[in-house]
């Protein structure tokens, strides 16, 4: 299965666009990002040019032999969401059995969410006053608990 992604040349810095995106993903790698497996280049049926990438495309859900859906995406948008704060991949040895980075993050929430999350995430900043950083810390925290909920709910059966 390919996704493909069409750039509308006519639209101004569209050309940019296409070329920017190419240098960029040619240089990274990441389990995340999938790769691209070829560029078109070409000229369409009214004699305009036209670019085209064509992506692998491989979802969490096809390679469980289920159907791409709305909910999948939101699923895994959520799985992501924890993955960046926590700095831990589902993959990782503490998640074996019955446990998964969500229940992992279920059985902490809210209160030992500061001694699961990204240590750096939570970093005093100290050359502030010592209230400052008392205040700046309870709101990171604040934020940090909405995301990490908006992960767990996104990870959740449609009801």
């Amino acid at each position: 299965m390919v996704a493909v992604k069409v750039f509308r040349l006519e639209t101004w810095g569209a050309q940019k666009s296409l070329i920017a995106e190419c240098n960029a993903l040619r240089k990274v790698r990441h389990r995340n990002l999938v790769p691209i497996l070829t560029a078109c280049s070409s000229i369409d049926s009214n004699g305009n040019d036209f670019k085209a990438l064509v992506y692998e495309f491989m979802t969490q859900e096809c390679a469980a032999g289920r159907a791409v859906s709305s909910a999948g995406d939101v699923y895994s948008f959520g799985i992501v969401l924890l993955e960046i704060f926590l700095r831990r991949r589902p993959t990782d040895d503490m998640f074996n059995g019955e446990m998964n980075i969500t229940k992992f993050v279920e059985m902490n929430f809210p209160d030992r969410i500061p001694q699961i999350i990204d240590p750096e995430l939570l970093v005093e900043q100290q050359h502030l006053c010592p209230q400052t950083r008392v205040a700046m810390k309870e709101k990171s925290l604040e934020c940090l608990l909405s995301v990490l909920n908006i992960g767990l709910l996104s990870t959740k059966p449609s009801p």
